[in-house]
């Protein structure tokens, strides 16, 4: 019989230099609780699910990850956000996207990050715009880093142009989500997003963008 990991590794923590002239310190996530993981990413309370956008800038790993803020149980969804130096210490930052405008209302649900040409990250991901007898009305939504020389990439900003992908009339307007990263090819972005057909079959929509904010569905 194995012994558990979290009885195996002591209490985890680390000061991160994050700015050597400014000699701002980070730290991490202490682990002591003997059935609390010691390596597999957990906050320190509360619901999480989904893994968004994880990617790697400017020294600092990244993760994302759906959250409720206010409980254990799923609800209230926004991008909960934590960085690391060895993808082992993870230091929790203030949510990066919450709900905030009209487009995403009612939760900031899973999506993807795509470096533009210019290093730019760039995230799409799903907003609740409306709820109606219990459905989820869904749109994707794009956010910029309003500050891109912040290795921590801690605020984020929503362009006026959202929601960049709606549904059509005839799609499921309740199962239109998770927009995939995007990827380059004949000088365009393309990306899919998740739906459903009928009432058994997955289906995913291809669009392309000449700019990242204007969207047209591939027939």
């Amino acid at each position: 019989m194995g012994i558990p990991l979290a009885m195996v590794f002591l209490p985890l923590i680390l000061l991160l230099n994050v700015d050597g002239a400014s000699g701002e310190k980070l730290r991490s996530t202490p682990v002591n609780q003997e059935l609390r993981p010691a390596f597999h990413f957990r906050p320190q309370k509360n619901w999480m699910n989904d893994p968004n956008a994880p990617m790697y800038y400017k020294g600092w790993y990244h993760l994302f990850y759906q959250y409720n803020p206010e409980d254990a149980v799923w609800g209230h969804i926004v991008w909960a956000h934590s960085v690391s130096h060895d993808l082992i210490n993870w230091v929790p930052l203030e949510p990066a996207i919450r709900p905030s405008i009209k487009a995403d209302k009612y939760g900031c649900w899973s999506g993807s990050a795509t470096m533009l040409l210019d290093g730019t990250p760039a995230i799409l991901y799903t907003g609740i715009i409306k709820k109606v007898k219990g459905s989820n009305y869904q749109v994707q939504n794009l956010a910029y880093p309003k500050n891109r020389s912040d290795p921590l990439l801690r605020e984020w900003i929503k362009p006026a142009v959202n929601p960049v992908i709606l549904p059509e009339p005839k799609m499921n307007k309740t199962l239109f989500r998770d927009p995939t990263t995007a990827w380059r090819a004949d000088g365009l972005w393309h990306v899919l997003v998740g739906s459903r057909e009928g009432s058994t079959h997955g289906i995913a929509y291809h669009y392309q963008s000449r700019d990242f904010k204007r969207w047209a569905r591939v027939r």
